[in-house]
């Protein structure tokens, strides 16, 4: 039997120190205020393009392995492939784990409506 998964939605978001642009820097931190934080695995830039087509939250989007080093095993920590990402909603919890890249679009999408009430 597998064990239960990690970060899964609703609650807090994981913690783990992060290498970016040369500052140390940790989950805590980079979660602003009003905004969604996104953080995909290393191969996982359909997130981040996703992200980025998204109008209708503001999402700060960072893919872990390639635009920030972690101090941890960030796929482990949160049961994520390489492939996969997390979204954090702005009061830090988690609105959507996603073990890979399937749909992006429309999965993140749907988590950020959900988070947000539908009121966008």
């Amino acid at each position: 039997m597998r064990p239960p998964a990690q970060c899964p939605p609703g609650c807090a978001r994981p913690h783990a120190w992060f290498t970016l642009r040369g500052a140390r820097t940790s989950t805590h931190r980079l979660i602003r205020p009003g905004r969604f934080l996104l953080l995909a695995g290393e191969h996982g830039t359909a997130w981040q393009a996703a992200a980025d087509r998204h109008a209708m939250a503001e999402i700060d989007a960072f893919t872990v392995g390639r635009d920030m080093a972690c101090d941890r095993d960030w796929l482990a920590l949160c049961d994520v492939g390489s492939t996969g990402a997390i979204l954090v909603r702005p009061d830090g919890h988690v609105a959507l784990r996603a073990v890979d890249d399937t749909d992006a679009d429309a999965r993140l999408e749907a988590a950020v409506r959900a988070a947000s009430g539908a009121r966008l």
